[in-house]
């Protein structure tokens, strides 16, 4: 039933596919259970020392985790909320309504409300301080200029088959971006130069 976990600040979050969130000590001690999702959760993040998550109901949910419930619910997304990734002092999320949305934390709301994509959403990442990436089902990873909110590059994975471009989880480590694909395939890329290295 587990569908989601997420490790930072020595604590560990674990999301089900009933819409339960566990909140434990890095020792494995169990700290809090929210039960407001009522569909599988897709994503979780801890940012500025909140936890954050992602469902299929199509809502994001902020949390103390020194409280019982969720402080806010960010709506907006017109289907199932497939990835978060904090940006700055914000959130990005995708969706599979085929839009990335910026969202301010401090006034939960968004701050554009759309960009819109060519198809539905599978993964967003932030890769540094100004530049995000999502990822879409036709294999095309849009990398933005998040200040500006402007495209700057596009990416796109050549294959054969339809989970050969599927972008399930992307991390970046200074000039390069890392793509894994439902096949299990590890890409690298350059995403200055829109080149796949390896």
């Amino acid at each position: 039933e587990l569908s989601q976990i997420c490790y930072k600040a020595n604590q560990i979050a674990i999301g089900m596919f009933s819409g339960a969130i566990y909140l434990l000590t890095n020792k494995g001690k169990f700290l809090r259970h929210y039960t407001e999702h009522h569909k599988a959760i897709t994503d979780l993040c801890i940012h500025e020392n909140v936890l954050i998550s992602a469902s299929r109901d199509k809502t994001i949910k902020i949390w103390d985790k020194t409280q019982r419930g969720s402080t806010h619910t960010l709506t907006g997304h017109a289907e199932d909320v497939t990835s978060l990734a904090p940006f700055s002092h914000h959130l990005i999320s995708g969706s599979i309504d085929k839009t990335v949305r910026i969202w301010s934390l401090n006034q939960d709301k968004a701050l554009q409300t759309t960009l819109n994509q060519t198809s539905e959403v599978t993964c967003v990442q932030s890769l540094d301080s100004y530049l995000f990436a999502s990822a879409n089902l036709q294999g095309e990873i849009s990398i933005y200029d998040g200040n500006k909110l402007e495209r700057v590059q596009t990416l796109r994975l050549q294959a054969n088959h339809a989970k050969q471009k599927i972008v399930k989880a992307m991390h970046w480590n200074s000039q390069t971006l890392m793509t894994i694909t439902a096949d299990q395939t590890l890409k690298i890329w350059d995403y200055n130069q829109g080149k796949c290295l390896q």
